[in-house]
């Protein structure tokens, strides 16, 4: 997956993952697109799904800290984190490309 392989996971915490995909949230949302309105939606999930299960909570309580010996659970949320942040890339990408080739 575009930048993210399996072995990466072992190296990369979910609270910089689930950062990333914040971040191309924002991004996408920072221009007017198609699919704005589905996407704001699906970031609001995205961010009641970061508060409850504490992905950006203090070290000693977060994510990452309570899966810490459940290596398959946190495989599973770094696949599904990884899966957004690709599917996130593409739409950016796609809506980039759409918006050149109007001006062109």
């Amino acid at each position: 997956m575009e930048g993210d392989s399996v072995d990466d996971t072992r190296n990369r915490s979910i609270y910089d993952l689930a950062r990333e995909c914040a971040s191309l949230f924002d991004e996408y949302l920072s221009a007017p697109r198609l699919q704005s309105k589905f996407v704001a939606q699906s970031q609001r999930r995205f961010w009641t799904w970061v508060a409850f299960l504490g992905v950006f909570a203090q070290e000693d309580v977060c994510l990452d800290t309570r899966l810490k010996y459940k290596p398959d659970i946190r495989r599973l949320v770094m696949l599904l984190l990884r899966i957004l942040k690709r599917n996130m890339r593409r739409g950016t990408a796609t809506a980039q490309s759409s918006e050149g080739n109007k001006h062109s």
